[in-house]
């Protein structure tokens, strides 16, 4: 995505499209803190592989959320303004990725559940 300002001098935005923490609740929320630049960052964090269920993601999201809502150097990201929001603060935009669909379980519906 490109870094769109009205301030030329801006350094562009940092975008990691698949991070990874640990596949833990209670996995340290605040080492994407890592990924912060001048610019803005955003991080998409990898939620499951195989032989992760879909409740196992549910619950490492629902985990996640809470604490990344709760670090003031973060903000969870739905949407291209929200990116913008965070980069503009200094803080880190996030979102979450699924590796593979297996926790959609063969019902592409799901996909909605998923949704931030």
């Amino acid at each position: 995505m490109p870094n769109e300002s009205s301030d030329p001098r801006r350094p562009p935005l940092l975008w990691e499209q698949h991070c990874c923490l640990p596949l833990e609740r209670r996995a340290d929320v605040g080492e994407l803190v890592r990924y912060r630049r001048p610019g803005g960052s955003f991080v998409s964090v990898n939620v499951d592989y195989v032989p992760h269920s879909a409740e196992d993601v549910v619950g490492l999201i629902a985990s996640w959320r809470e604490r990344i809502a709760a670090d003031d150097r973060l903000r969870l990201a739905a949407s291209v303004d929200d990116v913008e929001a965070a980069s503009h603060a200094g803080d880190v935009a996030v979102a979450f990725d699924l590796e593979d669909s297996g926790p959609l379980n063969g019902q592409l519906d799901r996909v909605r559940h998923f949704y931030l």
